[in-house]
């Protein structure tokens, strides 16, 4: 029996269903990952850009009287999401548990100043 994360034929595949949430305190990612431990995934923040990867790489055996079978899959994903500028990446929070990461980001006040208001105009 194939682990969730292949496909039937063999070819590698990986559905890394991500949720988005949010409440007045913070937002919470969750990522559904099966199969992959917490050394199987990385995280990044570069320019307000979070990056979530993830890979995996299963060897198998099977050894009978008539043959000897060894195969390798692999897997790989990668999310990448903006990152909201009432976000505090400097809280940025992560856990694992069940094959199911969750990231929470507080937020902070946005400074009022920052925002810059366009005027929509008539063309015609």
């Amino acid at each position: 029996m194939l682990s969730p994360f292949f496909s039937d034929d063999l070819m590698p595949v990986f559905r890394a269903n991500v949720n988005i949430a949010s409440d007045d305190r913070q937002y919470t990612i969750t990522l559904e990952a099966p199969g992959l431990a917490q050394e199987d995934l990385s995280i990044e923040l570069k320019d307000r850009v979070l990056v979530i990867k993830g890979a995996k790489h299963e060897e198998q055996e099977e050894k009978d009287q008539h043959f000897y079978r060894k195969e390798r899959r692999y897997g790989a994903f990668e999310r990448v999401l903006a990152v909201p500028d009432d976000a505090d990446t400097d809280g940025i929070h992560a856990s694992m548990d069940k094959g199911l990461l969750k990231i929470t980001i507080p937020r902070q006040e946005v400074d009022k100043s920052s925002v810059k208001k366009i005027v929509i105009k008539h063309d015609g």
